[in-house]
């Protein structure tokens, strides 16, 4: 026989509440497997890394894993270059990957992918555009650009905690006020 019903608890962590999504599975023997899907949170502080749920971790050790994957999509993103003629700083999808990474995020966590990611490419890990790396771009003409970004994750993740990531028209707003930022 098996046995389906959905309920809510609240989570008491020094985390924001969330909902949970339970289902449980009871077949006639003794044996029981329980499957968690958590869903989006009630607490409009909650941005969307709050909502994937990583069992067996700490919340540190979870908190260290978003944060790399943060700075892995920067990283990919970087690879997309298009150079232009008329400027000595090419287009690339870094923008595009330190906003999405803040938006996901949030404020601290976006912000120290993005410290994390700076400090990469300046020790020599090919993290930057065109899988480049070293000193040389933090005192070149990228060097503003570069800079930027951890004060634009700071931005765009702050406004995520405050819900500006819920609608299309809200994110497209909080993430031109971080693309300005970094230009």
């Amino acid at each position: 026989m098996i046995v389906g019903y959905l309920h809510f608890t609240i989570a008491a962590h020094d985390k924001p509440p969330r909902r949970r999504v339970h289902y449980d599975h009871q077949p006639e023997s003794n044996s029981f497997w329980e499957l968690h899907l958590q869903s989006f949170s009630l607490n409009s502080s909650a941005v969307l890394a709050d909502s994937i749920r990583l069992p067996r971790l700490s919340d540190s050790a979870a908190d260290v894993i978003r944060i790399f994957g943060g700075v892995l999509l920067v990283s990919m993103l970087a690879q997309f270059v298009v150079r232009l003629p008329f400027t000595p700083v090419p287009f690339t999808g870094q923008t595009l990957g330190v906003l999405l990474c803040a938006s996901s995020l949030g404020t601290r966590r976006g912000t120290i992918a993005l410290a994390v990611y700076l400090l990469l490419g300046a020790v020599g890990i090919p993290v930057l555009a065109d899988g480049q790396s070293g000193m040389s771009h933090f005192a070149g003409n990228t060097a503003g650009y570069l800079l930027a970004y951890p004060f634009a994750a700071a931005l765009v993740g702050a406004m995520a905690e405050k819900g500006w990531d819920r609608t299309p028209a809200k994110t497209a707003f909080s993430m031109t006020l971080g693309t300005i930022l970094i230009l």
